[in-house]
C-alpha cells in the first residue's frame, strides 16, 4: 500500500485505508453505527421500490492495465473521465453505496454502446432479498 516511510495524503485512498486499519473500537462501534443508518435508509426505499437501477461504476469500462500487477497500484492508478482524469478507486462510489449496507446486486450489460465500450446497470436489492428481488 505504502512504501516504508511514505506519508499519505489526507484525504486520498491510502490514507482512508490506514486510517481505517489503524482504527480504535469505539471508531470502529460509530462506523458500525453509521452502517447501521445507511441499512434503515435503504429498508424505507425498498418499502415502496422492488429494485434500485444505478450505474456499476461512474465510467463506462477501460483498458485492462497489466503495467502493474501490485495492490498499490490501484492507489495511483488515474482513469480518463471528460477530458480529465480521476482516481482508479472513484469506481467503487456507485457499489460501495450498496454494498456497505449488505444489499444483494449484480451487474447486467445494457446492450448500449458508450463511444466504442458497452455500458452495464447496476440492479440492487433490499437486504436478504437475493431470492426475491
Amino acid at each position: 500500500m505504502l512504501a516504508a516511510g511514505e506519508a499519505a495524503e489526507n484525504g486520498s485512498y491510502p490514507r482512508r485505508v490506514v486510517d481505517a486499519v489503524r482504527q480504535s473500537l469505539p471508531q470502529y462501534l460509530a462506523a458500525a453505527e453509521q452502517r447501521h443508518q445507511l441499512y434503515r435508509a435503504w429498508r424505507s426505499f425498498f418499502a415502496d421500490f422492488d429494485v434500485l437501477l444505478c450505474p456499476i461504476t461512474p465510467t463506462v469500462a477501460f483498458p485492462h492495465d497489466i503495467e502493474r500487477l501490485d495492490l498499490a497500484a490501484q492507489f495511483t492508478r488515474r482513469l480518463a473521465v471528460n477530458g480529465g482524469t480521476i482516481p482508479y478507486m472513484d469506481n467503487l462510489a456507485w457499489p460501495g453505496l450498496v454494498t456497505v449496507a449488505n444489499l444483494p446486486a449484480t451487474a447486467i450489460p445494457t446492450g448500449r454502446m458508450v463511444g466504442s465500450v458497452p455500458a452495464g446497470v447496476q440492479i440492487v436489492g433490499p437486504y436478504l432479498g437475493d431470492r426475491t428481488s
